[in-house]
């Protein structure tokens, strides 16, 4: 089963392109659930983000005054609270119950999950990348993207490791990717 999240808005997606988490330090703390970092709208700074990673609420800490209200603003301009609540918050009574720190959680939360999926898309390039949101495995030849693979031999891995794949898992290649270098999904 998955779960609906803010990025499956395309224009959530377009929204949080405004911002950006730098110095990004993850899988920290007893569940490895921690992270570090700081939320920036362009260059600037708006908020210092800390989750130990043991439970509780984060640290939130705002550079500035100035900085929560234009986050604030950012967020309530674009309703971001019901588009969380739309987008596997229901289980909320209603958006108003969902609150500026648990927005800003779920902004950072979508950033960093937004870089982790470039990072992966970036490797599809070199290899075949397969798995499920939380482990991946990849098969790639040293030095060569798979476009300098002959397709006889892409096809035949492909399928072998295709037919390898467990419930809930997928190729992070796409479907179009696939198909451009000659194999048949």
């Amino acid at each position: 089963m998955n779960r609906k999240t803010i990025l499956d808005s395309q224009e959530a997606r377009n929204f949080l392109k405004q911002f950006k988490v730098t110095n990004v330090v993850a899988g920290r703390g007893h569940d490895c659930g921690g992270l570090i970092c700081f939320l920036k709208l362009k260059s600037k700074t708006l908020v210092d983000y800390h989750d130990d990673g043991w439970g509780g609420q984060p640290e939130i800490r705002f550079e500035s005054e100035d900085a929560k209200q234009l986050l604030y603003k950012k967020l309530t301009d674009f309703n971001y609270a019901q588009k969380m609540f739309d987008n596997g918050w229901e289980f909320m009574d209603s958006p108003d119950d969902i609150s500026l720190d648990t927005q800003i959680e779920d902004v950072i939360s979508a950033l960093v999950n937004l870089n982790s999926e470039a990072s992966l898309m970036k490797k599809t390039k070199r290899a075949f990348v397969f798995g499920n949101h939380f482990t991946q495995s990849q098969v790639a030849w040293p030095k060569r993207t798979l476009a300098e693979i002959p397709k006889p031999i892409l096809q035949r891995t492909y399928d072998k490791y295709k037919s390898e794949l467990k419930d809930g898992q997928w190729f992070f290649n796409t479907k179009e990717q696939l198909i451009s270098l000659g194999i048949k999904p």
